[in-house]
């Protein structure tokens, strides 16, 4: 059932041609509603002759909803780099929150960027309570629920070091007063801004305040840690505030401890500790990973027939099966906006779903296969995982390539990798040869995908 458009938007679908036009945006460019409401914005109010200016401007939630008719808290909601407007990314610019009634909007960044080595670290496993039986930790369907999962499993009071700790804050609250300082801009004056904490956690050595996402984006907005921290800061007396990322996919509890060097300056980030976690009882062996290799599964209907897979994070093929398990189907916008993907990234990460065949596209519309479904609903996060691996270990160059790292006892090298590629001859799905410079590319891809295989052994 087709959604009913609201006024506004029909509104702002109107006037499209004429916005894109003025800012000289791509000609196939299909900016969102959101998107086009900071167009009419700015150009109505000449935004873009102030920041030209001063570097910064200042704007109202009621300016917003008056110029647009859109809910000024959802459009200036930018948690990934990716969801800010192609106007903010033409021009270098960025928003922050100074209170409930007023935004900035400057040339200042205010992205940090995750590791891109997420899957080259060991998983540690947490037995989790076995009188815990209102949650099932091999299924944590919510970001609520995966914060009290990883609570309850010790894995907090394990990567903070605490022999114990209390849940104490979760929910909306506002800022308090503080000053934050910018290069390039005066200082600003934060004064009750409405934030949210996901959750709180003291122990006798500190205060950690997580924020916890479902997505593997490749960046966060700094502001989701840094105005929580200034707001406790002030509040605790004796214990220092530690600033905690956790990104949930997989089964596996990535947490990111960040510290900022300068409290009065959030650019100022820096990553001081990375762990990754596991609840799952499921123990993976080498013995099963090597069987799967030597008698690969039956493989689904459509399997390689996409382009060889460039995506080299296979944590992030993962986590978008499951976003598009959650959501039933995704549009690659979608995927770039919903999970903070770059254009490249959303084709690079869909086409590797398409290659082991448990995505498929109509339409310009993803949505899992038969097969993938199937994948998706099982109960066991053992069973998926082993699932993955056996995808990947049923193709020729990343089958030879793991059973090279078993003989070799660490992964071969990627002129190694490239020599397999070669001898296989890797096509694209155009039925033609790879080249040499893209055979490289790729082999960076089948190192990673198999580090994965090798890191989910947990004997």
């Amino acid at each position: 059932m087709a959604r009913v458009k609201s006024k506004a938007q029909i509104a702002l679908e109107v006037l499209e041609d004429d916005l894109k036009g003025h800012f000289g945006a791509p000609c196939g460019y299909k900016p969102s509603y959101y998107h086009l409401a900071w167009m009419k914005l700015f150009k109505e109010l000449s935004l873009l002759d102030v920041v030209r200016s001063q570097g910064f401007v200042k704007i109202t939630p009621t300016q917003i909803k008056d110029h647009t008719g859109m809910e000024p808290r959802l459009i200036a909601k930018h948690d990934f780099g990716q969801q800010r407007p192609w106007l903010f990314e033409q021009y270098g610019l960025n928003i922050l929150p100074l209170s409930t009634q007023e935004y900035v909007v400057g040339k200042f960044d205010t992205f940090t960027k995750f590791p891109t080595d997420i899957d080259s670290h060991p998983v540690k496993r947490m037995a989790f309570p076995s009188h815990i039986e209102s949650i099932d930790y091999q299924s944590l369907t919510s970001e609520a629920i995966q914060l009290n999962a990883a609570y309850i499993g010790g894995v907090f009071a394990d990567f903070l070091g605490e022999e114990s700790l209390e849940h104490t804050l979760s929910g909306r609250m506002t800022t308090g007063a503080f000053d934050l300082d910018i290069s390039g801009l005066p200082t600003l004056a934060i004064a009750g801004s409405q934030m949210e904490i996901d959750g709180g956690y003291e122990g006798k050595g500190c205060l950690a305040i997580v924020e916890a996402k479902n997505k593997l984006s490749p960046d966060f907005n700094s502001r989701q840690l840094y105005y929580p921290f200034r707001r406790f800061e002030q509040v605790m007396s004796t214990k220092p505030v530690r600033n905690v990322y956790q990104v949930f996919s997989d089964g596996v509890f990535n947490l990111f401890e960040y510290v900022f060097e300068d409290s009065r300056d959030f650019t100022s980030i820096r990553l001081a500790n990375r762990r990754r976690y596991t609840l799952d009882a499921g123990v993976i062996t080498m013995a099963e990973l090597t069987n799967l290799a030597h008698n690969p599964p039956q493989v689904p209907s459509g399997y390689g027939q996409a382009t060889f897979p460039q995506a080299d994070t296979f944590s992030r093929v993962v986590n978008a099966c499951e976003f598009i398990a959650r959501q039933g189907s995704s549009t690659r916008q979608e995927m770039i906006e919903e999970n903070g993907f770059v254009p490249r990234q959303a084709k690079y990460y869909g086409d590797a779903g398409e290659y082991l065949g448990v995505f498929e596209v109509s339409d310009g519309v993803i949505s899992l296969t038969p097969f993938g479904k199937r994948l998706m609903a099982l109960d066991s996060l053992k069973e998926r995982k082993l699932a993955f691996a056996g995808l990947i270990l049923a193709d020729e160059v990343f089958r030879q390539t793991f059973l090279d790292s078993l003989k070799l006892g660490v992964l071969p090298s990627k002129e190694r990798v490239a020599s397999i590629m070669t001898a296989v001859g890797v096509r694209d799905s155009k039925g033609e040869i790879l080249g040499a410079t893209t055979i490289s590319r790729r082999a960076a891809t089948v190192l990673s995908w198999v580090r994965w295989i090798t890191n989910l052994v947990t004997e």
